[in-house]
């Protein structure tokens, strides 16, 4: 390439990338200089390949690496990688499904209670029916209660209804699946696996963690609400009084491990390449801590709001209800998101520890080869034009001559050899000829031949450098 060719590309890539006057500078360019159309050309490939990310992603990563190391950062890559991840939304969504499918669950699991009345006892089938009917009443007007619901839940609780289990069953296993479907996919989000799981595979999951959450809500919520009155008048509580202080004092302990164990058990269940139990606790301890502190918040709120009955009227007991559902999706998701965060520093510094690149080292890529790997140049170019010796390579692009042979090349660094004859190119530091590589698929670009000459005996050895500049 000419001189003028090099300040012209220079003027080109410094000229702005709008404006009449820089498209006509442009094109009056690479019209003289045809070889600028191939860089050109790559450099908008590689330009199309590369992942672009909104300004306020990068805004939030630049703004992340500033904060130094510690729980700081820790809890700015958990609400950046949440907002991300859209986690308020997906809660909604998760929200709303658990609360469609609570109605169909807890008739079916009425249904299921007429065939164990005689077993439970009257007196318990008693304040379940009072339980509903007044839960019925803050949801639903007097006459609607007593001309619908009652009369239903009578029907129900004195003898069992196959349809009334069948039917609500199934919607509930779908709604619920769905709902658990939303946690599984956004815990697989946080942790960078969402490739590792079919969608099919990945409903599955949710559906069998569907089944096993109500299975063990039917084992341990009972045994939660009747287990200390059990325990009492099994150690007779009326002679030692301490026993119920006792348990009074263990109640809540109990409580939130089996909360904890639940939910380090969601998270270590949904993911597809699992890691090990223990490392989901501190996120299924920060979803137990928001869900306690959002209750209380909520309760609040409801008590101001429900108190002057202007705001959302007959509608307050199911808004009540969706926000509950809504924070504690919040929770969960929330406390994957930091196990995701905790997860990909144990990675970093494993990495570093390892001597490898980590996540933050944004270095390219290069293809020249090492330095001891080149041979080594004269410092003072010879004279250009050397023929080759007897028994020496041919010029590039020609054949080789008698008795020797071909010429040596080394690897392209960009582009790729062009199909037209052109000789590859390299990055050996020995500008000494100027040659033009005839146009191929790749176009024509210009490059540099050195010609090392040892002596009248020693062949010529043709190495190529990379695109003149």
């Amino acid at each position: 390439m000419s001189a003028m060719g090099k300040e012209a590309s220079t003027l080109v890539a410094r000229s702005p990338a709008r404006g009449r006057w820089s498209v006509l500078l442009r094109r009056v360019v690479l019209e003289a200089n045809p070889e600028l159309v191939a860089h050109a050309r790559e450099r908008r490939t590689v330009a199309q390949a590369k992942v672009r990310r909104s300004a306020m992603f990068r805004r939030l990563d630049r703004q992340q690496r500033r904060v130094p190391r510690g729980p700081l950062r820790l809890a700015r890559t958990t609400l950046a990688n949440a907002w991300r991840h859209r986690v308020l939304g997906l809660a909604a969504e998760a929200g709303f499904w658990q609360l469609l499918s609570l109605p169909p669950l807890l008739l079916s699991l009425l249904g299921a209670l007429g065939y164990v009345a005689d077993a439970i006892g009257g007196d318990a089938l008693s304040s379940i029916r009072d339980s509903i009917l007044r839960g019925a009443g803050d949801l639903l007007t007097e006459s609607v209660v007593d001309d619908a619901v009652r009369p239903t839940v009578d029907e129900i609780l004195s003898r069992g209804r196959p349809d009334v289990i069948s039917i609500g069953f199934v919607l509930s296993l779908w709604t619920g699946s769905t709902a658990m479907a939303t946690f599984v996919n956004t815990i697989t989000i946080a942790y960078g696996q969402r490739d590792q799981r079919s969608a099919v595979r990945s409903r599955l999951v949710a559906l069998g963690l569907f089944l096993a959450q109500v299975a063990s809500g039917v084992i341990i919520l009972p045994a939660l609400i009747l287990g200390p009155g059990l325990i009492s008048r099994i150690l007779d509580a009326d002679q030692h009084p301490s026993v119920d202080h006792l348990l009074t004092l263990l109640f809540w302990p109990v409580v939130g491990l089996v909360a904890l164990s639940m939910l380090t058990s969601l998270y270590h269940l949904s993911l597809p390449v699992r890691r090990p139990w223990w490392r989901a606790l501190p996120g299924a301890t920060l979803a137990l801590v928001c869900w306690l502190v959002g209750s209380d918040v909520l309760r609040l709120y409801l008590e101001i709001v429900f108190s002057h009955e202007l705001v959302y009227g007959s509608l307050g007991a199911p808004v009540a209800a969706l926000l509950f559902f809504y924070i504690t999706a919040l929770a969960v998701l929330l406390g994957a998101e930091l196990n995701a965060a905790l997860d990909e520093q144990s990675s970093q510094r494993r990495r570093r520890r390892d001597g490898g690149p980590t996540t933050g080292d944004t270095s390219p890529p290069t293809d020249s080869p090492p330095a001891a790997d080149s041979p080594p140049f004269p410092d003072s170019p010879p004279p250009a034009g050397n023929p080759p010796a007897a028994g020496g390579p041919a010029a590039v692009g020609g054949p080789a001559a008698v008795g020797g042979p071909a010429s040596t090349e080394h690897p392209r660094s960009a582009g790729g050899q062009s199909a037209g004859g052109g000789s590859p190119t390299g990055d050996g530091p020995c500008p000494v000829v100027r040659e033009a590589d005839p146009p191929g698929p790749g176009g024509g670009v210009s490059f540099e031949r050195c010609a090392v000459d040892d002596g009248p005996t020693t062949p010529t050895t043709p190495l190529w450098r990379g695109p003149a500049q």
